[in-house]
């Protein structure tokens, strides 16, 4: 199976003068949805909960409020949540942040991007 093209991830700071924001820009390739049955089948799911479950054990509460993970069965990784009404959301191949603020989306930035690296290596062959 071959890779196909993504976006490189970003953090984006913007600075203006409605205030300053970080914004999460991670993408998941766009043969994601041929990936997604390998990484299951090679334990990536659990790997990325222990990397999500470490991260918490280093900042603790830091953030604010836990985080969590939604998978699906076809589409692996959908949502990394913050507390009950911060995240980001899988849609249209791309992580969309919601209501985070710049420590939050550090975080969540930090488990997509794991996540799309761990999808890639487990996912091919």
């Amino acid at each position: 199976m071959t890779l196909e093209y993504f976006e490189y991830p970003q953090l984006i700071i913007n600075t203006g003068q409605d205030g300053a924001s970080i914004t999460p820009k991670v993408t998941v390739p766009s043969n994601y949805l041929l990936l997604v049955p390998r990484f299951y089948k090679r334990k990536g799911k659990e790997d990325v909960e222990e990397y999500l479950r470490n991260f918490g054990r280093i900042v603790g509460g830091r953030l604010g409020a836990p985080m969590h993970l939604h998978w699906n069965d076809q589409r692996g990784l959908v949502h990394i949540g913050v507390g009950l009404e911060r995240g980001l959301d899988l849609a249209n191949r791309e992580f969309i942040p919601h209501n985070l603020g710049a420590l939050n989306a550090i975080g969540a930035f930090l488990i997509a991007n794991y996540y799309v690296g761990e999808l890639l290596k487990r996912g091919t062959e």
